[in-house]
């Protein structure tokens, strides 16, 4: 049985695109999920503090098109994307130093969220 378009699985990029988007559906979750369950399982954060975390999330995703929109239309969108992209990863990845330094607080947590919640806005709106 043949497919409808042959060789469209050896399109050179495609690869390394569907890795690069798990990847990155991943680290969204994690913002999404880790961060709040990191706060209340190891910093023990109560309500107001949770609130705080998550009205953190959600700022950029009200403000960031605002911004992030005319800035995709005068840059490069693709180079956009990987730049916003590596923003989040180097965000979420600096969650482990910064733990096993004790410098973890609540006031990281919300900075954290407020560039993951950026570059996603950024990435979204390119």
């Amino acid at each position: 049985m043949t497919s409808l378009r042959p060789g469209a699985h050896r399109v050179p990029g495609r690869g390394g695109f569907w890795v690069g988007r798990a990847v990155s559906f991943l680290g969204t979750e994690f913002s999404l999920l880790g961060l709040p369950l990191l706060g209340v399982g190891v910093l023990g954060l109560g309500p107001a503090e949770m609130g705080l975390l998550f009205a953190a999330a959600a700022v950029p995703a009200l403000a960031g098109p605002l911004f992030a929109g005319p800035l995709a239309d005068v840059l490069d969108r693709k180079r956009l994307c990987v730049v916003a992209d590596s923003t989040r990863s180097l965000a979420l990845l600096a969650v482990v130093p910064l733990y096993l330094a004790e410098q973890l607080t609540l006031p990281v947590l919300i900075i954290l969220q407020l560039v993951l919640g950026a570059a996603e806005a950024v990435f979204d709106t390119s």
